[in-house]
């Protein structure tokens, strides 16, 4: 479970932002480089402003990996994760792969699942995981046990 969820934009369907990102992923040759170039800024810009307040809001000296949420679509690499662990200089040296899709990911669909993901072991590491999803995230209340 999350200890905290922050949410970078909001993109609505049929807007602007919405369709960058959409464009990110799926559009060809130069145009897909252009929308990547500017979601890696905005994925640069962020953290470096605001990685210090969700450190303080989760009570934790620093996030020690970056991580992001692998396809589960059929594409053998998230783009995501490129412009994470490569473009991004502020979270590049950070990053390591935690999850891959379990064989069942593909049959879930959307649904939200355990068993979508098997996860890499940690050993106390405070982790800040990077998603485009455009699912509402489901994080715990207060009053619910870790």
């Amino acid at each position: 479970m999350a200890d905290a969820v922050v949410p970078v934009s909001l993109a609505l369907k049929g807007e602007q932002y919405a369709n960058e990102l959409w464009r990110y992923k799926n559009a060809a040759g130069p145009q897909q480089q252009y929308f990547r170039m500017g979601l890696a800024a905005v994925l640069w810009r962020f953290p470096a402003m605001h990685e210090k307040c969700i450190r303080a809001h989760c009570a934790v000296s620093s996030f020690d990996i970056v991580t992001t949420v692998p396809s589960t679509s059929g594409r053998t690499t998230h783009p995501l994760r490129a412009l994470v662990a490569e473009m991004a200089e502020v979270t590049r040296g950070r990053h390591r792969d935690l999850l891959a899709p379990t064989p069942e990911a593909v049959h879930l669909g959307r649904a939200a699942s355990s068993r979508r993901y098997a996860s890499a072991a940690l050993r106390g590491e405070n982790v800040l995981l990077i998603d485009d999803t455009g699912q509402p995230a489901t994080t715990r209340s207060p009053q619910q046990p870790r």
